[in-house]
């Protein structure tokens, strides 16, 4: 069931992903012979700087394809994108990836860079195919690449032995901004603790700007995304199930338990990731649920010696769910499909069994734990498709957790398929 439940939901995020890929945004590009073609560009939200532009000129159009070696650069969502031939690092700056040598390899290459900030002071921002972040700034007509390069220092000289390594860097960017932001007075304490980031270094551009008390002509507004909160609440359907071993707890793998219909609430908290036009968010959750169950059972030897053994088992849990959301705009509606996990804590748990022992005339009843060993924190997968309306939503999911049973001699599983509408402040 679990297989089947992921291969579904994988099913539905390559279909979905099929209706986003255009995306279709008034925008303008600036031909080598300096005109500006106005138009519509296919805006991806590029994480990776773009290898080519889509343009339309009208949408009932073809789109033509524009590398950087054809425009001087285009304009699309506030973002800008100016061609350059520059110096690319060929290094790496994943620990797993560094060597020892500190000689640095680049390319020439002619990309797309993003802007950042265009001003008096101007930074240009890289990502290549591979991940690696470069900034640019220009100086002298020219763009200039912040080099930064990390690489493996042996300390005691023995060889590629991982105990005697420590990482070194080649921060020549420091120098470089520090030569270029020259004329503000104060810009060496800003460089002291300057990381190789975009956030660290548009940081530091602001401060400049501020600084010379004068305005840059354009800054690039954050990737940051704003959360979403809100509550849910709706009805819960489980299903509970057990497998003995040989012959230990037939009385449980033997029952059937009737489903419990149960109420179900809590509250969200949906934080949009950057650079992927929204479609992506990591979407927690503070959950409340519970269910009770119970079921018959009869031992039967012969009609003057068996056992009745009536069984109750149920909880209230708190839960902490956490998934990846993934969302796709259609029209006024957003359709969306979730996948993670979900770790539970039983704090009211209804262990119990009830067994009437018949021999002829004498009944006896005792009353104990229906399995020996509980685990009161349960672990497991959980997956959604629902939708959004303006500030509302819905969904159907469905939840499989590792059961209550700690015994390796009979194994327990919940499955429980909720129905629920929420509301987004």
């Amino acid at each position: 069931m679990k297989k089947k439940s992921i291969g579904i939901c994988t099913f539905l995020l390559i279909v979905f992903s099929g209706y986003s890929q255009q995306n279709y945004l008034p925008g303008k590009i600036l031909k080598l012979n300096g005109d500006t073609l106005h138009g519509f560009i296919n805006y991806q939200n590029w994480d990776k700087n773009p290898l080519n532009v889509y343009f339309r000129s009208d949408m009932d159009q073809e789109p033509n394809i524009f590398s950087p070696r054809e425009i001087q650069s285009f304009v699309v969502a506030n973002e800008i994108y100016r061609t350059a031939t520059v110096k690319v690092n060929e290094g790496f700056y994943k620990t797993s990836d560094l060597g020892y040598s500190t000689d640095i390899s680049f390319r020439t290459e002619t990309v797309f860079l993003q802007t950042l900030i265009r001003g008096a002071k101007s930074l240009y921002y890289f990502k290549d195919s591979e991940g690696r972040e470069q900034f640019y700034v220009e100086l002298d007509a020219k763009l200039e690449l912040l080099v930064y390069h990390k690489y493996l220092k042996d300390l005691h000289n023995t060889g590629n032995s991982t105990n005697s390594n420590s990482i070194a860097e080649d921060k020549r960017y420091v120098g470089q901004l520090s030569f270029y932001l020259k004329d503000c007075p104060d810009i060496q304490t800003q460089l002291r603790y300057l990381n190789y980031g975009k956030q660290s270094l548009v940081k530091l551009f602001r401060h400049y700007y501020e600084c010379k008390d004068s305005n840059a002509d354009f800054v690039k507004k954050s990737d940051e995304t704003k959360a979403d909160y809100g509550v849910f609440a709706g009805l819960s359907i489980t299903m509970l199930n057990f497998e003995g071993y040989q012959d230990y707890y037939d009385e449980l793998a033997n029952s059937d338990f009737p489903v419990s219909y149960n109420p179900a609430f809590g509250i969200f908290l949906n934080k949009k990731l950057s650079r992927n036009m929204g479609k992506f968010s990591l979407h927690n959750e503070l959950f409340f649920s519970g269910y009770k169950t119970d079921a018959f059972y009869q031992d039967f030897m012969h009609e003057n010696r068996y056992e009745n053994n009536y069984m109750t088992f149920g909880g209230f849990f708190i839960k902490l769910n956490n998934m990846l959301q993934y969302d796709i705009p259609v029209k006024s509606i957003s359709l969306m499909m979730r996948l993670g996990i979900t770790n539970g804590w039983n704090i009211n748990e209804t262990n119990q069994k009830i067994v009437e022992s018949v021999f002829y005339s004498t009944t006896t009843t005792t009353i104990s734990p229906a399995i020996d060993e509980t685990r009161i924190y349960a672990i497991g997968i959980l997956g959604r498709i629902g939708a959004n309306y303006k500030r509302c939503s819905f969904d159907i999911r469905y939840e499989q957790n590792s059961g209550m049973s700690d015994l390796p001699t009979v194994k327990s599983s919940v499955r429980t398929l909720y129905f629920l509408v929420g509301y987004r402040f």
